[in-house]
């Protein structure tokens, strides 16, 4: 009796033991499993992470960030952050240098994230959520050596797991594969023009170019036979260059479910599917000379050149069976149909924050006492939104979270040794201290405290039209400004070089054009300071007026390519973007486009002869061979001749319509404007 007396005198004070000894107990399991509550770390894909200064100038600041109007994860982040995840605190992006190889990032960009994730939200493990390359970071530190066993969740989003055919064509071919879109060219173009200077490799061509400054494309060269010469696949061993990385890394492909954490379902794939992908790769033209000359195409040249997609199962840039993972369960090897490879993050977003933690957005359905209530609410929920929708006229409204590719993109990258202020067509300033075109147009990055930060504008579907750019000396010396402008017809570069003296203010009027890109005024010599260079564009004669003299001379600038400093057009670029044209022309269904087959063999085939002597004329004017280049430019002009009497037989015999025939007509010009009338 005294015993059962006892424990009932204590028996509140034994069951509030047991609570805390129990509470203590999943405190520590918690903090081993995370209680389906892990910190997060965002693994962006190729191209994502910008650190201008180590981008441009080979010197890391750690000032990282989303490459300006390229995050395609504001929907991801922004649903995570709408289930509690706060940045910061338990949700993490783990920018790194995507242009080196990724054996040289995991360990220094993503293992130190993961490290400082844990750190600061006390967990001992996290979740992976990977896009595109920053996928094979993660393979790579979870089927490492020195993997800490410390990924709960993963997620690959549009991974190559077994590499992508298109980034054969930059490797070997220097060339933009079709799915790369107006923001991948600019960037890259953008990138390896300043590289070039910071590394005094001004000469340096593709695919050579791509090779110095992105070695990081071979980590993603297919791992298995995807070129084709004649009826036969050619061994991935005997070609010119190998993906050893991806093909050590698959070796153990399977480990990357059981080193996960969460063994039974701890990996989920994500998958877009518009088709349109490229997957193998047809040999068989015959190598130039200039091929040989900048080691391009080492295995043989394409044909067609530039190779085109020809599989309907991928994402425009990886293939499905290359972004799955072996070994998974087929429901963990989503699909999503008609998502590109960039929108990939915007539509898997929700699913993502449901996989990581389910408790979050599932929390009532986890109680069996609300669990009746909540499925006649979901029930009522869905009932109402149909009948919403359909009483709706009017069409939903957009997500502005949503990622939406910029039609153009103009940039102005200016030495660092000056202050720059433009004005656009509609008078709107942008400068460092203004920006009148709104942040979600325009980008002016600089660093005043820095006096070797360089100077980065950049413009989001620009206007087209006359510009102003004013320079002020910060300093006395050498002055550049490069620009670039791409859109659909092309990559277009163009640059302006010369001497300021310290306080000393040039204006420049530079015009935007929707097929020559850029024209910025040729460099002249200033006698004194305070004077200003004007260009007036559409008649090409450039005045230039002295205030200390009151001089006013005039200088023609020929139309000719050839006998300029700097290539202000890249021709091969101008008739590359014409082929492109022709292409999408036949691919267009009726009434867009109506180009029967043999018209485009017909025109196409004077296009591939310019295409391959501008290649090799722009090599002989990098190397200073004026009788080469000047003999290949008149061959050029001669194919120039040959497809514009084509063209103008073709219109004339009126079976096109009149879209075609204003597309045919534009692209004649266009190829007469860069010079070769």
């Amino acid at each position: 009796m005294f015993k059962v007396f006892m424990v009932g005198k204590y028996r509140q004070f034994i069951f509030i033991v047991f609570f805390v000894f129990v509470f203590l107990l999943f405190a520590v399991t918690a903090r081993a499993s995370c209680d389906g509550i892990c910190p997060v770390v965002i693994m962006p894909g190729m191209l994502a992470s910008f650190d201008k200064k180590l981008m441009y100038q080979d010197v890391e600041d750690n000032k990282w960030k989303f490459v300006p109007f390229g995050n395609v994860y504001k929907t991801l982040i922004n649903e995570l952050k709408d289930n509690g995840y706060v940045e910061g605190e338990n949700l993490f992006i783990a920018y790194y240098d995507w242009r080196k190889p990724v054996s040289e990032n995991w360990s220094k960009y993503l293992k130190s994230k993961i490290n400082e994730a844990k750190r600061v939200s006390g967990k001992e493990q996290v979740d992976l959520v990977a896009h595109s390359m920053g996928g094979l970071l993660s393979r790579a530190y979870i089927q490492n050596d020195s993997y800490g066993h410390d990924v709960n969740k993963l997620v690959m989003m549009g991974t190559p797991n077994y590499g992508a055919s298109e980034a054969y064509v930059v490797w070997e071919g220097g060339q933009y594969p079709q799915s790369w879109d107006v923001f991948t060219k600019f960037y890259s173009n953008k990138i390896i023009n300043q590289l070039k200077r910071t590394r005094d490799k001004k000469d340096i061509l593709p695919p050579l170019s791509f090779r110095e400054f992105f070695p990081s494309i071979r980590d993603i060269l297919p791992t298995q036979p995807f070129v084709k010469m004649g009826n036969n696949m050619v061994a991935i061993d005997s070609m010119a260059e190998k993906n050893n990385f991806l093909i050590e890394l698959n070796k153990n492909i399977n480990t990357v479910k059981s080193n996960v954490v969460t063994q039974d379902d701890g990996v989920i794939t994500f998958s877009g599917l518009t088709g349109n992908t490229m997957e193998t790769i047809l040999l068989g033209g015959v190598c130039t000379a200039e091929d040989n000359a900048i080691k391009r195409w080492r295995d043989g040249h394409p044909n067609p050149d530039p190779p085109t997609a020809n599989s309907a199962q991928g994402d425009e840039t990886v293939l499905l069976s290359s972004s799955k993972l072996p070994g998974l369960a087929p429901e963990n090897n989503s699909e999503l149909p008609g998502i590109s490879h960039t929108l990939i993050p915007d539509d898997a977003s929700s699913s993502i924050a449901w996989f990581l933690n389910p408790a979050v957005q599932g929390r009532y359905e986890k109680s069996s006492r609300y669990a009746g209530f909540v499925d006649f609410f979901n029930r009522m929920a869905s009932i109402f939104t149909v009948y919403a929708q359909e009483e709706d006229e009017e069409p939903p409204t957009l997500d502005p979270d949503r990622y939406i590719a910029p039609d153009s993109m103009l940039s102005f990258t200016v030495s660092p040794n000056v202050n720059f202020e433009i004005i656009d067509p509609d008078g709107k300033v942008l400068s460092r201290t203004e920006n009148q075109l709104g942040e979600d147009n325009a980008n002016f990055d600089d660093d005043p405290e820095d006096s070797e930060d360089i100077i980065l504008i950049t413009i989001r579907n620009p206007k087209v039209g006359k510009y102003t750019l004013k320079i002020t000396g910060n300093t006395a010396g050498a002055y550049y400004i490069d620009s670039t402008f791409v859109n659909n017809n092309g990559v277009f570069d163009d640059s302006n070089e010369g001497e300021i003296k310290k306080g000393e203010e040039k204006t420049f009027e530079a015009t935007v054009s929707e097929t020559l890109g850029v024209d910025l005024p040729a460099n002249e010599t200033d006698d004194g300071s305070g004077d200003t260079t004007t260009t007036n564009i559409d008649n090409k004669t450039e005045n230039k007026t002295s205030s200390s003299s009151g001089a006013n001379t005039s200088k023609n600038k020929s139309g000719s390519v050839l006998g300029a400093t700097t290539v202000r057009v890249k021709l091969s670029a101008v008739i590359l973007g014409v082929r492109q044209r022709l292409e999408r022309e036949i691919a267009a269904p009726p009434p867009n486009g109506r180009m029967a087959r043999k018209d485009y063999v017909l025109l196409v085939g004077p296009v591939n002869e310019m295409l391959s002597r501008a290649r090799a004329y722009e090599t002989a004017l990098a190397g200073k061979k004026t009788k080469t280049a000047v003999m290949l430019l008149q061959e050029i002009k001669g194919d120039y001749r040959d497809f514009a009497n084509k063209v103008e037989k073709l219109i004339a015999s009126g079976k096109l319509n009149k879209q075609t025939v204003n597309v045919l007509t534009a692209l004649v010009q266009r190829l007469g404007n860069a010079g070769l009338r």
